[in-house]
């Protein structure tokens, strides 16, 4: 998949940084996007230049999930407003995903900006890992836990806090959404946020 833009330098920084922080963190574009509680393809887009660049308050929920201590350790040092063309592309295999980006000279030759290679777990959603989230979600339910509207990031981290047990994103959400379903006896609903993003509270 390729794409071609132009983007101000800052804004190519913020992107890198944040991408090469979630890889690190061992994060896929989807797990991401549910943890800051945007659509699995946001991140996607955002890394792929066809979304804006992530907003501050975005930022900050990026930098909790990715366990940065400054949101603003994404942004350059010195504000770089200036304008430049890029082309982003990526290369998928099986277990590797492989991220490229080049800057565009006024001329039209190409400059390697950033390559970044992404390795994906192997393993499944474990069957396992949902059944103990569905659990610890149901024990919150009843003692009021999504009375107040809650983003997936807090859920994720009040179920693993709980269960002194790391549980990953897909899992988490995939336990979420089975009580987003009308015939679930215990039933939560997602709710948009334009300026939150997704939120889960009880029906």
């Amino acid at each position: 998949m390729e794409n071609m833009t132009k983007i101000t330098e800052k804004n190519l920084v913020i992107v890198h940084r944040v991408m090469m922080k979630r890889i690190a963190k061992g994060y896929s574009a989807e797990q991401l996007s549910f943890l800051i509680g945007k659509p699995n393809d946001y991140v996607t887009m955002v890394e792929m230049l066809k979304e804006p660049v992530y907003s501050i308050p975005e930022l900050k929920k990026i930098a909790k999930a990715v366990e940065e201590s400054n949101f603003r350790a994404f942004f350059p040092a010195i504000n770089q407003e200036t304008i430049v063309k890029v082309q982003i592309e990526r290369i998928d295999s099986p277990a590797r995903r492989t991220h490229i980006c080049a800057i565009i000279s006024a001329e039209g030759k190409r400059r390697l900006h950033f390559m970044l290679d992404e390795v994906f777990e192997t393993e499944e959603v474990n069957d396992y890992g949902v059944i103990m989230a569905q659990d610890a979600i149901s024990l919150l339910i009843r003692h009021g836990y999504f009375f107040k509207s809650r983003p997936p990031l807090e859920v994720f981290h009040s179920i693993n806090h709980f269960l002194k047990k790391v549980v990953n994103p897909d899992e988490i959400q995939q336990a979420l959404n089975s009580f987003c379903k009308i015939e679930a006896e215990l039933c939560l609903k997602r709710i948009k946020s334009n300026k939150r993003g997704y939120l889960y509270a009880e029906c």
